[in-house]
């Protein structure tokens, strides 16, 4: 059996067209548009079917059928150009051929083949290339391909025309009138003027529906999430506006006076100032005290600055002119003096002038003013009292009884008593004599006391009265 010229017999076939059929092409359910396609159960495959001669014009495969090895590619001209499909280098798929008959489905992943996922509205003139290879030991691993020459150049069959549009209305990525939107990229553009979406009857549009993404409008910056939160970086302009719970937040400075409903302030001037009236928002207003910069005595009422008014060290000497503050601008100008025990006279005095407080008991003190057996000793100082030349009337004197002596201090005009105790009698000192007592004993005296003055002898003594002359 001669080995296939593939290449060379078809070559020899197309230029003989007339004498027989050698190798034909039917796409079957072809749909040149992706979006139709790229439908919900709509196969992205083409069934191709061929004839396959070898140089000699004898049909391949015999009646029992041998399997050759394919390769499908598209490409963007008739012969060189660039591949279109698939991105890298084409699948292998087995293909059986019966009596130089075969029928492939172009795409059929589970053939073996490449996944279609060429988007045929990118260009309006797309060629299929084939290449086939016999086995080598039942294999296409190392089976040496040759390309059919020329490419067969893809068309629909008639019903398929009508995929280039859907019940009428044509596909467009840049969609006008009745045109059917086509994505661009993931994105979906609607042409023509003032474009609007709009759901049927009371039904409400929903966007986002079952996703939680945000929906933005015109660039990332402006977005309404699916809480309910709008953002937007420009300014808002409403007829009227909402809010039932939450917060509107706005960039600062996109509310002027002109969208509010009171754009101004009015300010009165009170007591002590000037100016005032009605000031705009943003704008601003005057207003003077009308005692100027500073205040003079003209401005400042009689006594109405209180101590309380005077911060702590306010007022200096070197602020104060001499005499310019007169009693009559205090609030308090004078002060009551009261007389206390033993003095007379106070009584309320102004600030500059005098008053004047004396003694009840005058420059001295007599005995008249001193209450009797008020002054102590106590009240005396050491030395304080002295006799002076007074010979007569009653003293102060103080005697203290020594060893083997009695008697104690006299008061003011007693008489003191010394006495000198012993065994055997006595010795008595008083201020107008001397007494002896004498013990009785054995010698025959007894006991005696002289009185008045001078030495009275008695039986059991002597006494010596005063006055008496020696002997």
């Amino acid at each position: 059996m001669k080995s296939p010229q593939i290449i060379g017999g078809i070559i020899s076939f197309v230029q003989r067209a007339s004498a027989v059929l050698v190798i034909f092409s039917l796409l079957l359910n072809f749909l040149a548009n992706p979006a139709i396609v790229s439908a919900a159960g709509a196969p992205r495959i083409i069934h191709h079917q061929g004839r396959l001669l070898d140089s000699d014009g004898s049909l391949l495969g015999g009646s029992s059928g041998i399997n050759y090895c394919f390769k499908f590619s598209l490409y963007d001209a008739e012969s060189g150009g660039a591949r279109l499909w698939p991105s890298a280098t084409p699948s292998t798929m087995t293909v059986e051929v019966t009596n130089g008959l075969f029928d492939v489905g172009i795409g059929d992943v589970a053939a073996g083949g490449d996944l279609l996922d060429y988007d045929f509205n990118t260009a309006s003139s797309i060629y299929l290339n084939v290449q086939v290879a016999a086995q080598v030991a039942s294999s296409c691993s190392g089976a040496s391909f040759e390309t059919l020459s020329p490419r067969y150049r893809l068309s629909s069959v008639p019903f398929a025309l009508n995929a280039g549009t859907l019940a009428g209305f044509t596909p467009s990525q840049t969609p006008t009138g009745s045109d059917i939107p086509v994505l661009t990229s993931g994105s979906l553009s609607l042409a023509g003027t003032d474009p609007g979406v709009t759901a049927t009857g009371t039904n409400a549009l929903v966007l986002q529906a079952g996703s939680t993404g945000n929906i933005e409008f015109f660039s990332a910056l402006n977005f309404l999430t699916s809480s309910g939160a709008l953002t937007l970086v420009g300014p808002l302009t409403a007829g009227g506006l909402t809010i039932a719970s939450g917060t509107v937040s706005l960039p600062a400075g996109q509310i002027d006076n002109t969208e509010l409903a009171n754009s101004s302030v009015t300010i009165t001037a009170g007591s002590g100032l000037s100016g005032g009236g009605a000031v705009a928002l943003g704008s601003s207003i005057s207003l003077a005290s009308t005692l100027g910069v500073s205040i003079d005595s003209t401005e400042i009422v009689d006594a109405t600055i209180a101590l309380a008014d005077l911060a702590d060290s306010s007022v200096n000497s070197a602020k104060i002119v001499d005499g310019s503050v007169a009693n009559a601008d205090l609030a308090n100008s004078s002060i009551t003096v009261t007389a206390g025990t033993g003095l007379s006279g106070g009584g309320l005095v102004a600030l500059g002038s005098s008053i004047s407080l004396a003694s009840t008991l005058g420059l001295s003190i007599d005995s008249s003013e001193i209450t009797d057996g008020t002054i102590s000793a106590a009240d005396l100082a050491a030395d304080a009292v002295t006799l002076g030349a007074a010979t007569s009337g009653n003293y102060i004197a103080t005697l203290t009884a020594g060893d083997g002596l009695t008697g104690s201090a006299a008061s003011e005009g007693a008489t003191p008593t010394v006495a000198i105790v012993s065994a055997n009698g006595a010795i008595a000192v008083q201020a107008d004599d001397i007494a002896l007592t004498l013990a009785a004993s054995a010698n025959g005296l007894s006991s005696s006391t002289s009185s008045g003055s001078g030495l009275e002898v008695l039986s059991s003594g002597l006494a010596l009265l005063q006055g008496c002359a020696d002997g």
